[in-house]
């Protein structure tokens, strides 16, 4: 995948949080020099979660639309995963609340997931 030819196409990124979560990458690839790999997982992330959030407004909205994808996801792979892609959603989160785009944080439960015995 191509990630500045994913991240630069506006069409991938609807509704009012899409470009926000563009800038939000484009921040951290410039802020803090991310991989390669990093930047793989925000698309990943995004990916996975765009259809439940394209549609939100507000708030509330944004927040029950990550809650609607992470069932959705999980029906489809397992908690670690939807944790690693929460993880890349709460960061956004976190930012969108430093760049005063919402007023009070939203904290993402963290699924539980099976233990594995080595």
């Amino acid at each position: 995948m191509d990630l500045d030819q994913y991240f630069g196409d506006d069409n991938n990124f609807p509704g009012q949080y899409g470009p926000l979560f563009q800038r939000f990458e484009r921040r951290r690839r410039v802020m803090f020099n991310v991989t390669w790999a990093t930047r793989r997982w925000y698309a990943s992330s995004w990916i996975a979660f765009q259809p439940f959030i394209k549609d939100a407004t507000d708030e509330r909205s944004l927040k029950d639309g990550i809650e609607d994808g992470v069932e959705a996801v999980l029906a489809r792979a397992s908690a670690t995963t939807v944790n690693t892609y929460q993880r890349c959603l709460q960061a956004f989160l976190n930012w969108l609340l430093v760049e005063e785009r919402i007023s009070k944080p939203i904290k993402l439960q963290k699924l539980r997931a099976e233990k594995k015995i080595k």
